[in-house]
């Protein structure tokens, strides 16, 4: 018998070498009580793991890790496994980012807070009203065709009155191929195109991460109607880039 959520053993009645049950069972708890993952992309155990450490197992487990896809590994003076349930919140060390899994999938605050907002088209007008709202916008590299080390594209258009309250990215995709080494996106005005987010580096990041690049919060009235601007800059033509895909998200408001 294992309980519920960590699937620590029980003891069972009479029980020989029972110490060996009992520290399992407290290396499960250890590694439940934080639940901070070390790395959730790895397919083969790491080389020299501590006791403690903590795992995702990513598609294609190999080796000792080989049958437990998707599960949590922790090590204490060996392998041990238990499923992710509903509702556990994990801290990945390696990307900085709390995820909270859902029964499905691995979501973040961000992505549960934008599930039902609307989307914009890149170079659309937003609705907006008086209260506070989210649009996304989605920015491929597939829209960047310039044979330049920059472009910059109408990300969406502001209506008269409308106050920039939040810019956030995140990518699922990083920018790169066609020999770049860096990729960079920024959020801003014609006049300065890395107003609101600054240089963010895109360049083959790991996907399901949200970035709060920079928070403008009720600094920026657009008084007459003004085009906000998204710009990538790569070391190569940003025409030769042959993989990328972003989701900006603004936040604001109309006052007038």
């Amino acid at each position: 018998m294992t309980t519920k959520n960590v699937e620590a053993p029980e003891l069972a009645e009479s029980q020989t070498l029972a110490h060996v049950t009992v520290n399992e069972a407290i290396a499960r708890l250890d590694g439940a009580i934080m639940l901070v993952v070390e790395d959730r992309d790895l397919t083969a155990p790491p080389g020299s793991p501590g006791n403690g450490d903590l795992y995702i197992v990513a598609t294609g487990g190999t080796g000792a890790w080989a049958g437990h896809d998707g599960e949590l590994a922790i090590f204490f003076n060996g392998w041990f496994f238990w499923t992710v349930k509903e509702g556990f919140r994990l801290w990945i060390k390696d990307e900085d980012v709390l995820l909270l899994f859902d029964g499905t999938n691995y979501q973040t605050l961000f992505d549960l807070g934008t599930a039902n907002q609307p989307s914009v088209a890149l170079g659309g007008t937003p609705t907006v009203s008086n209260q506070s709202r989210t649009f996304r916008v989605p920015v491929a590299q597939t829209d960047f065709t310039a044979a330049a080390l920059s472009e910059q594209l109408t990300l969406f258009s502001s209506p008269a009155g409308f106050v920039l309250e939040s810019v956030k990215i995140k990518h699922g995709t990083g920018f790169g191929g066609g020999g770049a080494t860096l990729a960079t996106l920024s959020v801003g005005n014609a006049g300065t195109p890395a107003k609101y987010a600054t240089a963010f580096d895109v360049f083959q990041a790991p996907g399901n991460q949200v970035f709060q690049v920079e928070n403008k919060i009720g600094s920026e009235d657009h008084g007459a109607a003004a085009n906000v601007i998204v710009e990538l800059v790569s070391d190569v033509n940003v025409n030769l880039l042959t993989q990328g895909a972003a989701d900006i998200w603004v936040t604001g408001r109309k006052v007038t």
